[in-house]
């Protein structure tokens, strides 16, 4: 219901556009003059034309658009960057492209006109061109969704596209709680993803009180890789029981995130580890004690 609805609504924009453009031409000088007359009824035709043709009757196979799918993707992108929403359609000829976004049913442009008041959707086409595109400006995560170009023919057609805007994302290996043991070397490895761009700066936070190369901690590295995503290696040589504690990473364009580092040392390592291997495997200790019962 909600689309035929916005069917009428597209046809009767196309129409608008039209008395518009009849308009236009009025004004520009005296309609009895050859030239407008004749312009005004090549308008006035192809206005009723595909006004009727678009309300009544149905195109052939041979007229109907045809949206290459090949070339109207997908798209997936982080928060910050713009993203450009494609529909590539064939025999369009005189028919309206309208953009529609499905979560609320938000008519965003027909054709050329944009009806959103969000300034940062924008219909885009260049004249002769195939492609019907939305572009969207500084996207953020709640732009995410399905999008549907559709074409003014009769039935009409269309075509959906899932946006996917991804949030930054910070992640420290090992969180939420690290074991070392005492003179080994600690290595706390920091994850930021789906950011705009890589962070300029990574602070690092024991206790909430900034670690930097030049102390309070000695043998103290850092190591930075920026490639898809960027990794910050945090290295402290020679683990002493004084270095547990909460580190904090802190990106400067993502969430933080921490993780509690144990020093231990070998007598609690393997204390630690029967522990963890009780707790994985309760049922060890259960058929202990049914074997010592049985054979008792």
């Amino acid at each position: 219901m909600a689309k035929n609805v916005f069917i009428i609504i597209i046809n009767l924009l196309t129409l608008r556009d039209s008395l518009i453009t009849v308009t236009g031409l009025a004004r520009s000088g005296p309609l009895h003059s050859d030239s407008n007359t004749r312009h005004l009824k090549r308008v006035s035709g192809r206005m009723s034309d595909n006004l009727l043709s678009s309300l009544i009757s149905p195109l052939s196979p041979a007229d109907q658009p045809v949206i290459d799918t090949d070339h109207s993707p997908n798209v997936s992108t982080v928060a910050g960057r713009d993203a450009l929403l494609n529909c590539r359609i064939h025999l369009i000829k005189n028919m309206t492209v309208s953009w529609i976004k499905h979560k609320e049913f938000h008519l965003l442009s027909v054709g050329r006109y944009t009806y959103t008041s969000d300034l940062r959707f924008e219909s885009l086409h260049l004249p002769h061109s195939s492609d019907w595109s939305m572009r969207i400006r500084s996207t953020v995560p709640s732009d995410s969704g399905v999008y549907e170009c559709q074409v003014s023919s009769t039935p009409h057609i269309s075509h959906q596209i899932h946006l996917t805007v991804r949030e930054p994302y910070t992640e420290l290996v090992g969180s939420p709680d690290l074991y070392v043991d005492v003179g080994s070397t600690i290595n706390l490895t920091c994850l930021v993803s789906f950011t705009y761009q890589h962070p300029e700066q990574v602070d690092w936070l024991k206790d909430g009180r900034q670690l930097t190369l030049a102390g309070p901690r000695t043998g103290v590295s850092l190591v930075t890789d920026k490639s898809v995503r960027t990794v910050i290696s945090l290295i402290m040589s020679r683990a002493v029981l004084e270095d547990s504690g909460n580190y904090s990473c802190v990106p400067d364009n993502a969430p933080a995130t921490s993780v509690f580092l144990h020093i231990i040392d070998g007598e609690k390592t393997a204390q630690l580890s029967r522990t963890s291997i009780l707790q994985a495997f309760p049922f060890m200790v259960f058929g202990s004690i049914v074997f010592d019962l049985i054979y008792v």
